[in-house]
């Protein structure tokens, strides 16, 4: 009989790269409905409200994840940007789009594209890295979502608009 109480859930296979701990294979699990925006909780959602999240390992064991302990979180670029983050939707908002490349305190690099809409006299890189409303940054174009801590790298030369 199901639980009338239960919250349905998304369970979604994720990878978190661990503050001195390597890479840890994870299943997550998100609410069908955000609280703070339209459509489903997002992983970003997820490490932006809580201090632990809880995941299923690989083996299913039930544990807890300690949120500052997580570098990186690596999802299927759907479930963080959703149906309604088109490339036509951040296009008709005027969108800006950069190509970054983020070092980790580990030396692990990787490249990416950050997307944002922002006023006009505020859309350089660091004015968007400096308004970021968690300590999260989402890269697209990868199947990676927030990555905390590092060195953001950014060619000018690589700048377009949508």
């Amino acid at each position: 009989m199901p639980d009338k109480f239960a919250i349905p859930k998304q369970k979604i296979r994720a990878t978190a790269k661990l503050a001195g701990a390597g890479d840890l294979p994870i299943f997550l699990f998100l609410a069908e409905s955000a609280a703070t925006h339209l459509g489903p909780e997002r992983p970003s959602d997820l490490l932006s409200t809580a201090r632990f999240i809880p995941v299923v390992l690989d083996d299913g064991t039930f544990s807890f994840l300690q949120v500052g302990s997580i570098l990186m979180l690596s999802v299927p670029s759907e479930s963080e940007s959703g149906e309604s983050l088109t490339d036509d939707y951040l296009a008709a908002q005027g969108a800006t789009t950069l190509s970054v490349e983020i070092c980790l305190d580990d030396k692990t690099c990787f490249s990416g594209t950050v997307v944002y809409v922002l006023p006009e006299a505020q859309r350089r890189l660091q004015d968007f890295l400096n308004d970021l409303p968690d300590q999260f940054l989402h890269l697209r174009g990868l199947d990676v979502t927030p990555v905390r801590q590092g060195i953001i790298q950014h060619n000018p030369r690589a700048i377009q608009d949508l």
